[in-house]
């Protein structure tokens, strides 16, 4: 990681209890304890890029998207993540087009930043290059979140 603010953001999200929101997704996602903690990582990076950059909108989908649905579902534990960590509430924006678009067409800021603050590029086996096409598994229309002002 690069700079210290956003060493501490992150240290702030790494740092929150996230055990409701593992023990619901493995049992939801039949994930084991070693799946459940990868994503867990790459959710925790993913909310603190959005935290560091809240002008910007990073499309995800996939097994990140899927644990942050599970996370937002603890209303009560979400706004206050949101609070602590954050610093504003980090809203859900569905994507509503029903066409498929690559990651790469929407998402290539999201993959530079990760590489920028974290050294390294995302894993494909969490983070997927492209959404697979409808009927292939995986989610077409990714979901972004959006800085809004409480």
């Amino acid at each position: 990681m690069i700079n210290e603010d956003f060493k501490l953001i992150f240290q702030k999200i790494d740092s929150y209890d996230f055990f409701k929101v593992t023990t619901k997704y493995q049992s939801a996602h039949k994930a084991s304890s070693e799946q459940v903690s990868q994503v867990l990582c790459e959710l925790k990076k993913w909310l603190a890029l959005c935290a560091a950059n809240p002008g910007k909108k990073y499309h995800i989908g996939s097994h990140v998207d899927d644990m942050w649905h599970v996370f937002i579902l603890f209303t009560k534990d979400y706004s206050d993540f949101c609070d602590k960590c954050i610093g504003f509430f980090l809203h859900h924006e569905p994507n509503i087009s029903e066409e498929t678009t690559p990651i790469n067409e929407n998402n290539d800021e999201l993959f530079s930043d990760y590489e920028k603050h974290f050294l390294k590029k995302p894993p494909t086996t969490i983070w997927p290059r492209y959404h697979a096409m409808p009927g292939e598994g995986g989610n077409p229309r990714p979901c972004h979140c959006i800085y809004m002002p409480r």
